[in-house]
């Protein structure tokens, strides 16, 4: 682990936890843009305070709380006021929180944080020595029972378990996912406003203004972030960065690692030899 004057950041992964990825921070100074990730993500304040955004607004979020953010939300998280913050986030698939929440349910079900900020000290005392447990690599069977165990009590306390995927509301909403969908078709090339909204049907300035209604973020960004989480699987894999950098379509690596850390707050190199 990298230990930079008041900034150390880790990513730590299991073999057998393929499915869950733990990052410990400790900074100062502020770090991440808005963002998304394609996971779950469960953030646990052990020290300091931050101003937290997600949902549209800005709180802040204290040492002793959590914070809980779905798949696709906005977000950052960034230190107040100069002062030291120390969490552990974890990041945790879609499929291990659906498996989980249709065992809870006994259907096929899927499900959602209900609140972004959460005070639960037995659950963060929990969720603590899981993070301390993942980072020294103890007992993989007990820090899987824990890991089950724990995520199944944030969905019965803090989640909406729903027994069937949300459908898309009809009329606009549908419009724009088509545009989105030519985007994710083309995630790695250079797409434009007017190609994307022509597969809508909208207008360039319509499409535009819908999309970031619906998904938080202006098209180019949802775009970086979802190459971003993907570049991140392929490094952890131990695939070369120059090579990541242009599957992901990065025209040079200098590019890409600007953008890499100003989304994940750390180098290509540091994060794929989890050694932040």
């Amino acid at each position: 682990m990298a230990n930079h004057q008041d900034h150390t950041v880790k990513f730590v992964r299991n073999a057998r936890l393929n499915q869950v990825e733990l990052r410990f921070s400790h900074y100062r100074r502020r770090v991440f843009d808005k963002h998304t990730h394609d996971t779950y993500s469960i953030g646990v304040v052990m020290a300091g305070q931050t101003a937290f955004f997600c949902r549209g607004r800005t709180e802040v979020i204290r040492q002793g709380e959590i914070a809980l953010i779905n798949p696709g939300e906005v977000h950052a998280c960034n230190p107040q006021n100069g002062s030291a913050l120390t969490y552990y986030m974890l990041y945790i698939e879609p499929d291990f929180i659906d498996d989980v929440a249709s065992v809870l349910s006994e259907k096929n079900a899927t499900a959602d944080f209900v609140t972004p900020i959460i005070r639960d000290d037995g659950l963060h005392r929990r969720l603590t020595h899981m993070g301390r447990s993942l980072e020294k690599a103890q007992d993989d069977l007990e820090i899987e029972t824990l890991l089950y165990e724990t995520v199944a009590e944030v969905l019965q306390r803090y989640g909406n378990m729903e027994t069937q995927k949300p459908m898309p509301r009809p009329g606009v909403d549908q419009l724009i996912a088509n545009g989105r969908a030519y985007l994710m078709d083309h995630l790695f090339q250079n797409v434009t406003l007017d190609e994307m909204a022509a597969h809508s049907g909208l207008s360039t300035f319509h499409f535009l203004r819908e999309f970031r209604k619906r998904y938080g973020l202006p098209p180019h960004s949802y775009q970086l972030q979802y190459r971003i989480n993907i570049a991140k699987r392929l490094l952890a894999k131990g695939k070369p960065i120059a090579h990541v950098a242009t599957d992901v379509g990065f025209a040079d690596q200098s590019h890409f690692t600007r953008k890499f850390k100003a989304y994940v707050g750390t180098t290509p190199r540091r994060y794929q030899l989890a050694d932040c």
